[in-house]
């Protein structure tokens, strides 16, 4: 498997850190991939370490996960709009659009506003279960938001209750493997969720990403999805699980009305971490995109 260097880029505000690989040729088109909420982009390797050979694959570690150092207080996430801003400010300071997107829930989410509002950034994506509420639901969050409330999903209390401090990695690993979130994971990939997300302490290990601000990231899930959805332009798939999905039952309908574009693609008997159960669809799907825009050949 072809390993990725890391490299940092520096925001001015604090550090993006970001996994690259460069084995592809020079003209090779450019692929960022963005990450789920809690995860980071180490998670990812044993797909995107499978692009490299086409692509010229980016991955960040966004806000308040892995090894970036930008300020992730939980009290100052609103919304998923930080996410949104960050990845547009990280992929103009990388200077190598525009690209192609792809992501992975709340990645796809964040890349799929920054498709729709800055089309000089990317030229497509693919988005994997996004969460996407229903047009319903987010007018619900954001009147509760705007009478000074918030919503408190049994997703971000669960996240807030995680253990955050290890004595030693294999105790994580232990405790993770076969088990929640991580049951249907193949060991290479809980393994780069290990490698990238846990942080070196004067007792031990602990995570990257803090259940204060994975919860945080919960509660600021997107509500502004299907205003930039109507604003989309640009050619993007969507690929969505029909276990414990995070794209609403009511989101096919609504994408299709307002981005009849975009192509929608049903995994079935597949949960919400679709790319490690499916990796060969997402790779294709990623590589279907490219062909269809020019970006590689066939084959």
């Amino acid at each position: 498997m072809t390993e990725p260097a890391r490299r940092f880029l520096d925001l001015g505000e604090g550090i993006v850190s970001y996994l690259a690989w460069d084995t592809a040729p020079p003209d090779a088109p450019h692929l960022h991939f963005a990450h789920a909420t809690g995860l980071n982009a180490q998670t990812y390797v044993p797909l995107l370490a499978r692009l490299a050979g086409r692509f010229r694959v980016r991955a960040w570690d966004a806000r308040g996960h892995g090894r970036t150092t930008l300020p992730a207080d939980p009290a100052d996430l609103a919304t998923w709009e930080t996410y949104v801003a960050d990845l547009a400010r990280f992929l103009e300071a990388l200077g190598e659009g525009p690209v192609l997107l792809a992501g992975h829930s709340m990645g796809a989410t964040a890349s799929s506003e920054v498709l729709a509002t800055r089309p000089d950034l990317a030229v497509g994506l693919v988005a994997v279960d996004p969460p996407m509420v229903s047009p319903e639901t987010a007018a619900s969050i954001d009147a509760t938001r705007a009478a000074g409330g918030q919503i408190d999903p049994e997703i971000a209390l669960r996240a807030g209750r995680r253990r955050a401090d290890w004595p030693d990695r294999a105790s994580v690993r232990a405790a993770y493997l076969g088990r929640g979130a991580f049951q249907s994971w193949p060991d290479a990939w809980l393994d780069g969720y290990l490698d990238g997300g846990l942080v070196e302490t004067a007792t031990g290990l602990s995570l990257a990403c803090t259940p204060a601000w994975e919860a945080a990231t919960f509660r600021a899930v997107s509500t502004t999805i299907w205003q930039r959805m109507a604003q989309l332009r640009q050619p993007m798939t969507l690929l969505r699980a029909t276990i414990a999905s995070t794209v609403s039952p009511e989101a096919p309908a609504t994408l299709s009305r307002l981005a009849p574009h975009v192509r929608q693609h049903v995994v079935e008997g597949a949960s919400h971490f679709l790319p490690m159960e499916h990796p060969d669809i997402v790779l294709a799907e990623i590589e279907a995109l490219a062909r269809d825009l020019g970006l590689i050949g066939p084959g």
